[in-house]
């Protein structure tokens, strides 16, 4: 009788507050096209479906075929270094609006290290959703 009792208060919480449990859905993200200057890019945020703090998202890049290693979204100015293969890029998010969230209007940068980033070579740029891994957004481009 106690067995069924806990099972069915179990149950009932389940049912009630499950929502409140389950991950948060993924925001889309698009970005506007992508801007050279110096051998690097930058591109911005056009349209975001919901707005999360930088802590939600991760970056990652491809370069050629070699696909970078995820890293959390550095805070706004700072560098988030990401390794593909040989290479080393920076990504750099800009918080324009300075709310902390990624949002319209923001930019991102993606920069070699130190150096501009190498021609002959073609990228693609991810956000990610950490809390499940799913991209969110993403932008390609040949350098």
């Amino acid at each position: 009788m106690a067995v069924a009792l806990l099972a069915l208060v179990g149950f009932a919480v389940v049912s009630l507050f499950g929502n409140i449990l389950e991950t948060p859905p993924r925001p889309a993200v698009a970005f506007t096209s992508v801007q050279m200057a110096n051998g690097n890019v930058s591109f911005a945020v056009a349209t975001a479906s919901e707005r999360w703090s930088r802590s939600a998202y991760a970056v990652n890049i491809i370069v050629d075929s070699t696909v970078g290693t995820s890293r959390p979204l550095a805070p706004s100015g700072s560098a988030t270094p990401i390794v593909a293969g040989s290479m080393t890029v920076r990504v750099i998010w800009t918080d324009v609006g300075g709310e902390g969230t990624v949002s319209p209007s923001d930019g991102f940068a993606v920069e070699g290290n130190g150096v501009p980033l190498p021609t002959g070579h073609s990228f693609v740029f991810y956000l990610i959703w950490s809390a499940t891994g799913s991209i969110d957004g993403s932008e390609a481009w040949a350098n």
